[in-house]
C-alpha cells in the first residue's frame, strides 16, 4: 500500500536538522505529504531548579516547519520517567495519563488529526 502521510521528528540541534531537512526534501519529492514535524529532546527540567534547560539548542525545529511551512506538531522534552517508560516499553500514556509527558503526546496525537482533516 502507498504511504500516505509522513511525520518528521528531530531534535533541535543543527546537525539533526540537517538530516531533518533530507528527510522534508525526499518526502516532497516522491510526493509524501509531510503531517508536520516533532522536536524530541526540546528541553530538559531541572529536577534542582525547576527550570527548563536547552541543552540542544532551542526551536530548531519550530524554525524549520516555518521554513518550509508544515506544521509543527509539538515538543517532547527529555525526562527521566519517559526514559524508564519507555525501557519497560510501557507507554506513558497507559502508564500515567495525567502526566506533563502524556499531555505533550495527547497534543501532539491532536494536532496530527488535525494535519490529516486540513
Amino acid at each position: 500500500s502507498k504511504l500516505s502521510g509522513s511525520i518528521v521528528i528531530s531534535t533541535p540541534q543543527e546537525v539533526a536538522l540537517t538530516d531533518a531537512r533530507k528527510g522534508i526534501n525526499m518526502f516532497k519529492k516522491v510526493g509524501v505529504e509531510i503531517l508536520g514535524i516533532v522536536e524530541n529532546m526540546s528541553y530538559f527540567i531541572c529536577d534542582n531548579c525547576d527550570e527548563k534547560h536547552f541543552i540542544f539548542s532551542k526551536d530548531g525545529a519550530l524554525r524549520e516547519a516555518e521554513k518550509f511551512k508544515i506544521p509543527f506538531l509539538g515538543n517532547i522534552p527529555i525526562n527521566k520517567i519517559l526514559r524508564h517508560q519507555s525501557d519497560k516499553g510501557l507507554p506513558s500514556i497507559i502508564d500515567n495519563q495525567e502526566s506533563e509527558i502524556s499531555k505533550k503526546f495527547i497534543e501532539i496525537a491532536k494536532n496530527i488529526t488535525q494535519a490529516i482533516n486540513h
